[in-house]
This record gives C-alpha cells, structure tokens and sequence, in this order.
C-alpha cells in the first residue's frame, strides 16, 4: 500500500469509528481508559468529555502527550484482517469548550458526560499515526511533517 494510500485509509478509519482507549501518563506510569470521540479537522484532531478532577483529567494537565487505540475489530470479524491504529498526539485543555461540546455532542448526541457541569471537553492533536493491518504488516505516518 503506499504512502498516501495508507494515510487516507488511516483516517477513513479514524472518521468513521467513535470509541477508543486513551493512554494518559501519570507519575506512577500509564493509565488508559475505553472514551468516545469525535473527530474534526479531517480527522487529525479528536474532541473528548472527561470529568474534571478524574484520574486522565489529572494525567493531562501533568502531561499532555497521549496515545489513543482506535481499531476495527467491531467491524471486521476476520481477526486477521483487523486494523488497529495507534495515534500519537498532544491535548489541550484550555480550548473552546463550546466549540468543542457542539463537535462532539453532533456526533454522540444525548451523551450523558457530556451535559454534566463537571465535564471538560479535550481536544487532541494527532502528532502521528501507526498502522498495523493484520498481525504482521505496519506504516508508520508522521503528521507533523511539512
């Protein structure tokens, strides 16, 4: 598959699922949690709701490098056929929080964090992405390139 080619079907992918797990980092090492989300700017950048004070919302404001797994295991029932990307990237927690509930409430209407006063919404910057389809073949994308 070429370059381009992966790189397009990478965010076909990321624009069409709406879970996926976040690794944060703590002091006392990793922490990941099963989110949903909402992608924008063809799917180079990802809004989430959290709760204010939660254990990711601490790891963030710490450090704000995240890994996210989004896959198509849902999907694809062939599991060696699954792909599985892993998305590197950056979060910021002083955005546009109505911006950001309008991005995500459109594509999970009535979600239930996402009303609550306690909630922050997040916006990630993807920095990269790995693609790993199937169990042995691999492309590695940097989006920060010119």
């Amino acid at each position: 598959m070429t370059l381009d080619a992966g790189l397009e079907k990478a965010f076909k992918i990321i624009l069409s699922r709406s879970m996926c797990v976040l690794a944060t980092n703590s002091p006392a090492g990793p922490y990941a949690s099963l989110m949903a989300y909402a992608p924008f700017d063809g799917g180079r950048r990802l809004v989430l709701v959290m709760e204010k004070g939660s254990t990711k919302h601490r790891n963030l404001e710490h450090d704000n490098r995240v890994s996210i797994l989004v896959d198509t295991r849902t999907i694809e029932p062939d599991r060696g056929k699954i792909v599985a990307l892993t998305l590197a990237g950056a979060a910021a927690l002083d955005q546009d929080q109505s911006a950001l509930a309008g991005i995500f409430e459109k594509r999970h209407p009535g979600f239930p964090l996402a009303g609550n006063k306690n909630s922050v919404f997040v916006s990630v910057t993807l920095n990269s992405i790995l693609m790993l389809c199937g169990p042995e073949k691999a492309q590695f994308f940097s989006l920060t390139e010119a």
